[in-house]
């Protein structure tokens, strides 16, 4: 067995990627530090030293990759249980992407204010120490996949344990070294001392979502796909800690300040605490052992009823179903539910936001008549979808096509609110649409009466092979990848003290443009007309060259919304973009809604 040439194509472009932030990262980290110190030298070889491990971590990945294939498709034990089938373990994208987009953030953001990224005060960091902040994330992100593979691969195994740990410990020396040698410099040991143990207890936490990813929902998930959800949720659950402490100590317990908040800062508050909330329901429920309990009763009954079937006139159905019914456990869900949103969630938008959630929202949304019209519009094309869109209707028409009506609708729904520059607002749609299918989807797992059959009975329609686990996660990707590029530019027209944007204009639309017009019309053609197939994979070249040019195409038609004219340079940098995004979704095996917005905010603002 050798490293496939899909592995070989995602690790060329994620090295040349990373080659060019690493270097505009350099030069950038370097250019404050001679303007603030004076002593260029010292200090860049210090900030070139994550450069470096960045690419040795990437080189590992590159061959952890090959053994993970290789574990998986021989059976291993923990592995081959876990791993979502038909997929290698994309650990070279595990390793590369979201610090990638880190790296993207520091440099558009240009104050270099990056302290946002964590639980760090920002109020007593240089720009330099900032840029110290940075490195601990971005390493951290490209170290913990590997992390989790040896974690995951010796789990249980105590005659491996010694190479477990002694693994650990040179894969993480260099950081450890890096941390003492460059922040000890400038802060003092109170400092040095919080950072570290922020540091390792974003890891931690880091390894153990991910491990409830993979084993508590087994077959969802490649290793980079839990790893880059668990790096997200990891990032914004300690954003949100560093958000709220701020804001709280700004108001100092006065709840008039909140009237003084910008409708960017109340928008902030809404985000963090609803799809953070959303993720604390869904914890305390798994806590509580309360889904669990569900879950295993559905599957109890779903095994009980194929044994009927099989051999009829032993039980009636009905029977067994009102046999033992956890009702204990389905009026704790609900209470659950209830009691956080009613008593934690609806308490804190309260006090935040100085007004009634509800009242706050409305007013918002009815102080501009364009917002009433795009919910107007959205509430007819939904209504449409819910009840007249039927994929049994059309059965002549393959799912893979089927399930691209959902594209189709993203770019009819989000695009305009965005090209017409009420970012705010999707933002806003965006946290409170990501909350809800969170929660239907918990609601579908444990099949809580009334709503989850009738949930699941819709949601099953659109199934493809890659919803082969307990649960559906692609409508949650599209949903992630449309959102995940506005979320990034609203931050960094937060962080940003110019009225002018620092990243492309192409930026807010990269998941519209992947997943939205190039992924939809790459399934068109390459089941239509396709016929010459890449080396080792079901894409074809005709579905890949659609990709490119479809999202070149409608690249252009957005610019040109922005500006009347656009270079020559231009146009080769959309098309090579849209080129190399269609590469990555011909070659990869991890659900392309998450990996290609990801890429394109990416290659968009580098080239």
């Amino acid at each position: 067995m050798k490293i496939t040439i899909h592995t070989w194509v995602e690790f060329i472009i994620s090295a040349s990627v990373l080659l060019v932030l690493n270097f505009q990262y350099i030069y950038y980290s370097s250019a404050v530090a001679i303007n603030q110190t004076g002593s260029p030298f010292i200090y860049i070889l210090i900030v070139s030293l994550p450069s470096i491990l960045h690419f040795v971590y990437l080189f590992i990945a590159l061959f952890t990759n090959y053994n993970l294939q290789y574990a998986v498709q021989h059976g291993h034990s923990q592995l081959s249980q876990v791993h979502r089938p038909g997929a290698d373990g994309g650990l070279v994208i595990g390793v590369s992407v979201l610090p990638a987009v880190l790296l993207t953030l520091f440099i558009k953001s240009q104050t270099l204010d990056l302290s946002f990224v964590g639980i760090y005060t920002t109020s007593s960091y240089t720009l330099s120490s900032s840029s110290h902040i940075l490195a601990f994330y971005w390493l951290s992100m490209c170290l913990s996949p590997i992390l989790l593979y040896i974690v995951v691969l010796f789990k249980n195994d105590r005659l491996k344990s010694t190479f477990l740990l002694a693994s650990i410990c040179v894969l993480y020396l260099p950081i450890v070294i890096y941390h003492f040698t460059f922040l000890t410099s400038e802060s003092n040991s109170s400092s040095v001392f919080i950072s570290t143990v922020a540091f390792y207890l974003f890891n931690l936490f880091y390894l153990i979502v991910t491990q409830m990813l993979l084993f508590n929902l087994p077959q969802c998930f490649t290793l980079c796909e839990a790893s880059i959800l668990a790096q997200m949720i990891t990032c914004l659950t300690s954003e949100t800690i560093r958000f709220f402490y701020s804001v709280l100590l700004r108001m100092n317990g006065k709840r008039a300040i909140a009237d003084t908040f910008s409708v960017n800062e109340k928008i902030l508050i809404c985000i963090f605490t609803l799809i953070v909330g959303s993720l604390f329901i869904i914890i305390v429920q798994y806590l509580f052992k309360v889904v669990s309990n569900l879950h295993r009763y559905h599957l109890v009954q779903q095994a009980a009823t194929a044994s009927i079937a099989a051999t009829p006139g032993t039980l009636s159905t009905s029977s067994l179903h009102n046999h033992n019914v956890p009702i204990k456990s389905i009026l704790s869900f609900y209470i659950i539910a209830f009691s956080i949103v009613s008593f934690i969630l609806y308490p804190i938008l309260f006090y935040l936001l100085g007004d009634d959630p509800f009242v706050w929202v409305f007013a918002f949304i009815g102080a501009q008549p364009s917002l009433m019209f795009i919910m107007a519009i959205w509430s007819t094309l939904l209504l449409f979808t819910v009840y007249s869109y039927q994929p049994s209707i059309h059965s002549n028409i393959p799912m893979i096509i089927s399930r691209k009506y959902f594209h189709i609708l993203a770019i009819l729904m989000f695009t305009p609110p965005i090209l017409y520059h009420q970012s705010p607002f999707m933002v806003l749609s965006y946290a409170v649409s990501i909350s809800v299918l969170l929660l239907l989807e918990l609601l579908k797992y444990a099949m809580v009466p009334p709503l989850a059959s009738i949930v699941k009975t819709y949601m099953n329609r659109f199934l493809d092979s890659r919803d082969s686990g307990p649960i559906t996660l692609t409508h949650i990707y599209l949903l992630l990848g449309c959102s995940i590029p506005l979320f990034l530019t609203f931050f960094i027209d937060i962080l940003n003290t110019n009225q002018t944007p620092t990243y492309h204009p192409l930026s807010p639309f990269a998941g519209i443009l992947t997943i939205g017009v190039g992924d939809t019309m790459a399934s068109y053609i390459g089941v239509k007309h396709g016929s010459r197939k890449w080396f080792g994979s079901t894409k074809s070249l005709e579905g890949t060259l659609a990709f490119a040019i479809s999202t070149t195409l409608f690249s252009l038609f957005l610019i040109t919304q922005y500006t009347i004219t656009f270079s020559t340079t231009e146009i080769f940098k959309i098309f090579s973009t849209s080129l190399l995004c269609a590469i990555i979704e011909a070659s990869t095996s991890q659900i392309d809604n998450l990996i290609l917005p990801l890429y394109f905010f990416i290659l968009i603002n580098i080239m």
